[in-house]
């Protein structure tokens, strides 16, 4: 529970009087959640949830809300996002989910007259102007309705021509849309710092990049601080800048008290507040990047590229954290493990994948080593899967009606020719001759001569078509020796063979994606089970 807790970056609080805070006493957990919309007509309001463990195991769960469907959960925790071409990443928010301080903190800032004026401020512009033409020193006098015209449609030219045609969008743009629309709108896409070579662009994203937390969660000054940056997102970097940005927090904190919008006493005890950000992320990188890049190629495979890009779609996926660390840590100790044996090879690397065997979905991928360069191991890595293709072989044999489990194979020396008009003579690992072998003997020893005298008996093609049968698409080449595994094929493809044989023959298409929900709460697809058998009951058991 502490590690799940640790992963959604819940705070431990002894009142636990916000969302995103827990208090732990003994055995038992005290946790106000956060809420989360899985779609319009499955919303999970905050609660306070009390949970007692006894061991791993729950003992007993208790809501300050009524359970709908007898479930009480936590939200998701998020892996990272599908970023445009453009460089610009943003986490859409609505405006029902902006903390009344920070829009409060933002009008006293930004556009007093926000609520009044028709898009522009007549002062304004006429500041603007006159300092324009003086050379004065440049004086914010746009509205945030033309501050968003600015960023969407202009350039940050100083001429007369540019603030004209900034100031006639903006009245346009306001007989069009209401202000609320228009606040939101720029509460997404106001610029407010750079990862790497992707800019932060929202409130939303920057909660999450400066503080990792959502933006109902900051107090007061963080909020202000954010507002703080949209005049220069570079100078008051408060990684960068501590002090710059400090004090500039603190001007918006004046703002806020000269428009009484807040009291003396939360504007004293707001200049006293460290800034409170955290360690600057990985640039673009996401906790786990595996996952979330089959997850990417699953979306491909569905909707265009525009609409990953520009719907503000959020992805259920059926990562399994917990499943997911324990990966990374198998993998990693098992690298360990085979480097300090003196392994020959060179510069070792891994891959690991896990699912649901029932549902398929997939639970947790490990394709790369500890930085990710788009090359997936899991699917990508396509090598000889030698021995693990045996059980085809019997499978084969025991679904034709002439063998049973009790039934023997030769395991003596083959010769097989091959169509060059060279022969081909597999031999057994121990270099030893069995004879006559159960069925069950020969695959859990894993005899080559066996194994082959009997695919041979079959065909190469009919095991050819029973792994095609089994999902796998790549093309299985017509060799004898593809009996024993010189077949090139990923940790993907293995794991949808083997799931076969988990779930009493039938076959469900792994998955990462569960539901996709567009940015009214919509659900555009849900992943349904799509069963199929691929294997008699009486040949897998």
């Amino acid at each position: 529970m502490k590690t799940w807790l640790e992963l959604l970056n819940y705070q431990s609080n002894k009142s636990y009087d916000r969302t995103g805070t827990y208090h732990r006493s003994g055995n038992t957990y005290f946790i106000h959640t956060r809420g989360f919309t899985y779609s319009s007509s499955d919303i999970d309001a905050e609660q306070v949830i009390k949970m007692t463990l006894a061991g791993n195991k729950v003992d007993s769960i208790q809501s300050t809300l009524p359970a709908k469907s007898g479930i009480i959960r936590l939200e998701p925790v998020s892996i990272g996002g599908i970023y445009p071409d453009s460089n610009e990443d943003r986490m859409v928010v609505s405006l029902d989910d902006v903390p009344q301080p920070l829009i409060d903190a933002l009008i006293a800032t930004e556009d007093r007259a926000f609520y009044e004026h028709k898009g522009v401020s007549i002062r304004g512009i006429a500041r603007a102007v006159i300092n324009n033409f003086t050379g004065g020193a440049r004086q914010g006098g746009s509205t945030i309705t033309q501050q968003l015209i600015k960023n969407f449609y202009l350039n940050s030219d100083r001429t007369l021509k540019r603030k004209a045609n900034e100031a006639l969008m903006a009245i346009l743009l306001e007989l069009h849309y209401s202000k609320d629309e228009i606040l939101q709108t720029y509460l997404n896409e106001i610029y407010l710092g750079q990862n790497g070579n992707r800019s932060i662009n929202g409130f939303g994203l920057a909660s999450q990049f400066y503080f990792d937390k959502p933006l109902n969660e900051l107090r007061i000054d963080q909020q202000a601080m954010l507002v703080g940056m949209a005049k220069g997102p570079s100078i008051y970097n408060p990684r960068r800048n501590p002090n710059d940005s400090k004090a500039r927090r603190d001007v918006v904190l004046g703002n806020m008290l000269a428009m009484g919008t807040l009291s003396q006493e939360d504007y004293d005890k707001a200049l006293k507040q460290p800034l409170g950000i955290v360690d600057k992320p990985a640039e673009g990188k996401s906790q786990f990047p595996d996952f979330l890049d089959i997850v990417k190629r699953e979306l491909n495979d569905v909707y265009y590229s525009d609409d990953l890009k520009n719907e503000g779609l959020i992805i259920i996926s059926t990562l399994d954290p917990i499943a997911q660390l324990a990966a990374d840590k198998a993998v990693d100790r098992k690298l360990g493990e085979l480097r300090r044996s003196g392994s020959k090879t060179k510069d070792l690397q891994g891959a690991l994948v896990s699912a649901n065997p029932e549902t398929g979905e997939l639970v947790s991928v490990v394709g790369s080593g500890s930085e990710f360069t788009g090359f997936n191991r899991a699917v990508d890595a396509k090598r000889q899967v030698g021995s693990l293709l045996k059980p085809i072989i019997y499978m084969t044999a025991l679904e034709s009606g002439r063998y049973n489990l009790a039934s023997s194979v030769d395991d003596s020396p083959i010769t097989v020719n091959l169509n060059d008009g060279t022969d081909w003579s597999p031999k057994n690992y121990d270099n030893r001759d069995h004879g006559y072998v159960p069925l069950t003997t020969g695959l859990s020893q894993s005899y080559n001569q066996a194994a082959v005298r009997l695919g041979m008996e079959f065909g190469v093609d009919t095991f050819a078509k029973q792994l095609k049968r089994m999902g796998v698409k790549e093309e299985i080449p017509a060799y004898p020796s593809a009996l024993l595994g010189s077949v090139n094929l990923s940790p993907m493809d293995m794991l949808g063979i083997y799931q076969v044989f988990a779930t009493g023959g039938f076959r469900t298409p792994i998955h990462s994606i569960r539901t996709v929900i567009d940015d009214r709460g919509r659900i555009l697809q849900r992943t349904g089970l799509n069963t199929q058998r691929s294997i008699p009951p009486e040949t897998n058991f």
